[in-house]
């Protein structure tokens, strides 16, 4: 095993990193074999508005036993993961599997709606179409009812891989998600939009490509952290997402991506015993590098985005 550490080590590095904080990477005795583990995190999010609650709750098996720093925190877990906005609802089943404290990977399925509240779901024409704020307000204050947000109820397939490492004070992540969603849509349209990514994705069977890569230092004992942070977003367009008029005119097509940087900080309180575990407290600050409506087209481009979160983990049961 040693041999292969300093390859390891290299390509956790290297490879793209996912969510708000890593775990710790410092050597820790084997979880216990078999647990019962929550995570939940509460946040908030502005340019774009956004309010969130999700987690999930999971059988969690460990998969074998080692003190070894890249291989101690290791599992494969299946269960519940609901996800709670003012403006929708999701719920499906998750499997995750860790084969290394450096890595893992998960599938989640789950089915919702979103309520037809603060100006979502709404769908458009084309990936060329306007779904700027400024056109989501206009929509929603329109005399015809047939323009307003409306109830829409689908269905997303998210795929997701993480790779961590943690040398010292400095820790690097890298989180990767593709999600293929189908939702109910307007007669006539082919696009939805919706405020989680922030991008357009084609209604049915669209796919959309995250990720986010995160450097963190870490200030000893004292709880303070400080961070920085680079997002990169895709919806995948082929044919359907584009009017046949705009197809046989040749018009130039939108590809909507999106990148986005900027610092963060966060603070780790005291944990509480198993059952809730180094508990954060994240705040960041990025600016839009690569938006088509908020590097100054919609939204001015000194607006930054921001997004505070707490997040919380732990184990409800666990039993060797």
């Amino acid at each position: 095993m040693r041999q292969k550490t300093p390859f390891i080590l290299l390509l956790a590095a290297l490879v793209s990193l996912s969510a708000l904080m890593p775990e710790r990477a410092e050597a820790q005795p084997p979880p216990a074999k078999h647990r019962i583990t929550y995570n939940a995190n509460v946040a908030a999010r502005y340019n774009p508005l956004g309010l969130f609650l999700f987690g999930d709750v999971s059988f969690t098996e460990r998969l074998y036993r080692s003190r070894n720093v890249l291989l101690a925190q290791n599992h494969v877990s299946i269960g519940v993961a609901p996800q709670l906005s003012p403006g929708f609802a999701r719920v499906g089943a998750k499997l995750e599997v860790q084969p290394l404290s450096i890595f893992k990977v998960w599938a989640a399925y789950d089915y919702g709606a979103w309520f037809g509240t603060f100006n979502f779901m709404q769908s458009f024409p084309s990936a060329n179409s306007d779904w700027s704020d400024t056109a989501h307000r206009e929509l929603d204050d329109s005399p015809n009812p047939n323009d307003h947000a409306f109830l829409s109820k689908g269905r997303t397939l998210t795929l997701g891989a993480q790779f961590q490492i943690k040398v010292g004070n400095i820790a690097l992540r890298n989180i990767f998600r593709a999600e293929m969603s189908h939702w109910e849509h307007r007669p006539g349209d082919r696009i939805i939009y919706t405020s989680i990514h922030d991008v357009p994705v084609i209604a049915d069977g669209g796919w959309l490509l995250v990720n986010d890569l995160d450097l963190f230092y870490f200030f000893n004992e004292t709880g303070w952290l400080i961070a920085g942070r680079y997002n990169w977003t895709r919806a995948i367009y082929n044919d359907d997402a584009y009017t046949p008029e705009e197809i046989a005119a040749n018009v130039p097509r939108e590809k909507n991506h999106m990148h986005r940087l900027g610092p963060g900080v966060g603070y780790t309180f005291k944990s509480r015993g198993p059952g809730f575990q180094d508990p954060m407290l994240v705040l960041f600050l990025n600016w839009y590098a690569k938006h088509r409506f908020r590097t100054g087209e919609d939204v001015h481009g000194a607006i930054p985005y921001v997004a505070i979160a707490y997040l919380m983990k732990g184990d409800l049961l666990r039993r060797n």
